[in-house]
């Protein structure tokens, strides 16, 4: 007998039982939230040109993580949230004031919209690694 379930996830993507991706988000929003807070609270430790280079490397991976099945399905407000995770970032980087223009910011530390990133084919051609390995 198949059990039935709210919401399973297989290989990194979280579906529900109505198909949408608000659980998805939701796990991505949890799973980058935390280090981009450790990263804003690191400045006395870390300086801003080493702060960019852990983010593309470790924690915007996570973001974009199946990014290539779930982003033509997105809700506005589901891009928006996943904009807004991506806007903690250089303002966590740049420690910049926090009515900073987005797209200013974005520039200033050479970063693309998520939105545009996600519809590049190549922005993460390898799958998602297991974080228990």
């Amino acid at each position: 007998m198949i059990e039935k379930v709210s919401n399973h996830t297989h290989l990194r993507i979280t579906l529900n039982e109505t198909l949408s991706w608000d659980n998805h988000i939701n796990k991505l929003i949890e799973r980058t939230t935390g280090p981009i807070g450790l990263l804003k609270h690191m400045n006395h430790f870390i300086d801003r040109k080493s702060k960019l280079p852990v983010y593309t490397t470790f924690i915007r991976p996570k973001l974009g993580c199946g990014s290539q099945v779930f982003d033509s399905q997105l809700t506005c407000n589901e891009k928006d949230r996943l904009e807004s995770i991506q806007r903690k970032a250089p303002l966590a980087c740049t420690a910049a004031y926090a009515c900073t223009s987005h797209d200013t910011l974005l520039k200033y530390v050479g970063l693309e919209p998520y939105i545009t990133v996600c519809t590049t084919a190549l922005w993460f051609p390898l799958p998602c690694v297991d974080e228990s390995l």
